[in-house]
């Protein structure tokens, strides 16, 4: 797909072959490309690129092996390994990909240990389960504001430009960045698809 049109969902997709592959060095390259987008398949690509160093250095588990992510998750919560944990939970969120339960709880790891990845987790939980993960955040770790609730209303403001940012992407078609649907058509045999495929 990238030598037919080399943009950032594409060396998403490649980064995520690579990585499922156990090929993490060749995975962090193609992920490094797409994670200078703006966008939520920046987010990902910035998360996944970073995720790498933790498969590489901790000999963790493939990310299809849901058990095995499981039992590596429980093995640093008992070893209060917080930023291990970090990684470990975002390798089962992202195994479970739509599980909103998991993205709130990612939120607020981000939020408690590591501020650099807040944004980018709030772009990926958003653009796949929505608000809900947040709203869940919220909800269940309530008493966490308790003693500071600025802190609450940053994140609120933060969760809200997310949130706008969001709407504003469009679902990626191939071609659609290049403006090439139609040429790709014709040379590749690829289906076509429509240039807006909102209602």
């Amino acid at each position: 797909m990238v030598a037919i049109e080399d943009t950032p969902a594409a060396r998403l997709l490649l980064g995520d072959a690579l990585v499922y592959g156990g090929n993490h060095g060749g995975a962090q390259s193609a992920f490094a490309a797409a994670a200078r987008e703006s966008t939520s398949t920046g987010a990902e690509a910035f998360l996944k690129m970073k995720l790498c160093d933790w498969l590489a250095e901790c000999d963790a588990p493939p990310l299809d092996q849901y058990d095995s992510l499981l039992a590596a998750r429980e093995l640093q919560r008992e070893r209060r390994d917080t930023k291990r944990f970090f990684w470990a939970h975002l390798a089962l969120t992202f195994h479970l990909e739509n599980d909103a339960e998991c993205w709130a709880d990612l939120i607020f790891l981000s939020f408690r240990n590591s501020d650099d990845f807040l944004h980018a987790v709030l772009f990926c939980a958003f653009q796949r389960c929505g608000v809900k993960p947040y709203l869940l955040m919220k909800a269940h770790r309530a008493v966490a504001f308790d003693a500071d609730p600025s802190l609450l209303n940053t994140l609120d403001a933060l969760a809200a430009d997310v949130n706008a940012a969001i709407r504003t992407e469009m679902p990626y078609v191939p071609g659609l960045a290049s403006g090439e649907i139609a040429d790709l058509h014709e040379r590749h045999g690829i289906i076509r698809m429509e240039r807006n495929p909102r209602f």
